[in-house]
């Protein structure tokens, strides 16, 4: 399979996890996203993982941190810095915690 291919496969798979109603696959999705090359990392996972940072799970919004760190010189939006600011009030510890370390 071409790389190019693959990728756009992987990408569309990861994208879609984040919006499982299952809080163990959206949390995998990032585990799988950092454990990826940097030709995954796209813009379209990159809104994804902000948008997850919202997330009703902490266990999720404290791994999408840890992504965002991971991909930090491609992911260094406005919209990802608001989020992490954000981030930093958050209800739990290891979230802002994780968000304070990616600042």
């Amino acid at each position: 399979m071409d790389d190019e291919v693959a990728t756009s496969e992987v990408t569309s798979g990861i994208a879609s996890a984040f919006d499982d109603e299952n809080f163990h696959v959206r949390n995998s999705a990032f585990d799988l996203l950092s454990e990826t090359d940097d030709k995954v990392a796209t813009s379209e996972l990159t809104s994804g993982v902000v948008s997850v940072l919202g997330d009703e799970n902490s266990h999720v919004r404290n791994s999408a941190s840890y992504v965002l760190d991971d991909t930090a010189e491609k992911a260094a939006t406005i919209e990802v810095i608001n989020r992490l600011l954000i981030a930093l009030d958050d209800e739990n510890s290891d979230t802002r915690s994780s968000a304070c370390y990616v600042l």
